[in-house]
């Protein structure tokens, strides 16, 4: 079975891009066209220290110029923002988590449980809403997710 390539790359909304960050663009973009595939960009907005207000705004117009077709951005507990070049924007709160015991490793559980979704042909408020939950495990547990996590059921709802 044949699955679609699909690649990505993460900047930080703290301004334009550096020449290495196109570089890794680049690379990605060439990548995924010539197998097919598809490019899709990832956006963590956890260093609010260095946050440049319009920067969001810019990698969107920016990476949608360029044909990217899914920008996601995470915002920690204030959700999560997909920006989807042929579906329009789609915005949802982050899910309640009482006990957080371990952030480490979130952001790629997240992003890990949004690509499978994607994969699965799943649209993107459920994808989602699969990586949100694939995150909150890893939240609440400390080092790697337990080994009897079931992504099936997850997926399932």
């Amino acid at each position: 079975m044949s699955k679609k390539v699909r690649v990505r790359f993460a900047p930080g909304p703290t301004g334009g891009l550096h020449l290495g960050g196109v570089r890794t663009v680049l690379y990605n973009y060439l990548f995924a066209k010539k197998h097919g595939g598809e490019f899709v960009v990832r956006i963590e907005d956890t260093d609010q220290s260095r946050y440049v207000p319009g920067a969001e705004e810019y990698i969107f117009d920016y990476f949608h110029g360029l044909g990217v077709t899914t920008i996601c951005l995470t915002k920690g507990k204030n959700g999560v923002v997909v920006s989807d070049l042929n579906n329009g924007l789609f915005f949802q709160k982050a899910l309640e988590i009482h006990e957080i015991k371990d952030t480490t490793g979130a952001g790629d559980a997240f992003w890990t449980g949004f690509l499978y979704a994607q994969i699965q042909n799943k649209t993107v408020e459920e994808s989602m809403s699969i990586a949100q939950k694939l995150a909150a495990i890893k939240l609440q547990n400390v080092g790697r997710l337990p080994d009897n996590i079931n992504l099936n059921q997850i997926l399932q709802g």
